[in-house]
């Protein structure tokens, strides 16, 4: 098994065997969805703090009753990134997942063939293998189990965590193709059902603006405010061509 070396270098020409097309210069969040009713909730702000752009994306989401609070990022990094490592070991040991946030439907062509690219990139990386395991993650993960494994991890899924996490090219690689399987549709109801909080808004495209939005944070602006060294031409990795 690989050992994790966080200065690895990555050659680019096998980073860029996985069919990404990625533009981080197109990256904004600052624009409001188009839909005029779409209406974020309200939060007290803090003085002298800035804001992360993650922040006012999320104020467009609202976890699903009867709470309906706003989401905040540690929810979604931790529902990100546990079933990440989920399906790496699922990848792994042959298994198919058919719930979980990740969940294939078999007869839904488009979603199989979105799991198949994350498994094939798996199977050709097993430096992946590396981050599969529970104990692979925070101090408080799977504490019973662990040994020397990730032994210097933070308690929780921090920023420092995850730029540890994130700071392998093939790791953000990997990564992007299992948003494209949660992402597989652009359905609201459907990614409401697989994330468990909800779009604000009346309309369905000022909703999937915003889940449009999120995905394109969880692809390049979640680690440009991380400040995760980037690959020589990671910058033009992007969505997987059909």
């Amino acid at each position: 098994m690989a050992k994790i070396d966080d200065c690895a270098e990555i050659s680019i020409d096998l980073l860029l065997s996985s069919q990404y097309h990625l533009s981080d210069r197109d990256f904004s969040i600052d624009q409001s969805p188009t839909e005029s009713e779409n209406q974020p909730v309200q939060e007290k702000s803090v003085a002298g703090r800035k804001k992360k752009k993650i922040t006012k994306l999320l104020a467009y989401f609202q976890y699903l009753k009867p709470t309906k609070r706003r989401v905040n990022m540690e929810y979604l990094k931790i529902s990100l990134l546990r079933g990440f490592k989920r399906a790496l070991r699922e990848v792994i040991e042959g298994v198919t997942p058919r719930k979980k946030v990740h969940g294939i439907d078999p007869n839904d062509l488009e979603s199989v063939r979105n799991w198949d690219n994350f498994c094939a990139f798996v199977g050709t990386n097993p430096f992946l293998e590396t981050f599969a395991p529970t104990k692979a993650g925070p101090a408080t993960e799977a504490k019973a189990k662990r040994s020397n494994f990730f032994k210097t991890q933070t308690k929780t899924f921090n920023d420092s965590f995850c730029l540890c996490f994130f700071s392998n090219a093939i790791v953000r690689t990997a990564f992007r193709l299992y948003l494209d399987v949660i992402f597989t549709h652009e359905d609201s109801e459907s990614l409401k059902t697989r994330l468990k909080f909800e779009a604000i808004g009346m309309w369905e495209e000022g909703k999937m603006e915003s889940w449009r939005k999120l995905k394109k944070y969880l692809y390049c602006g979640w680690f440009q405010e991380l400040k995760v060294p980037d690959e020589e031409g990671e910058e033009n990795l992007a969505e997987v061509k059909a």
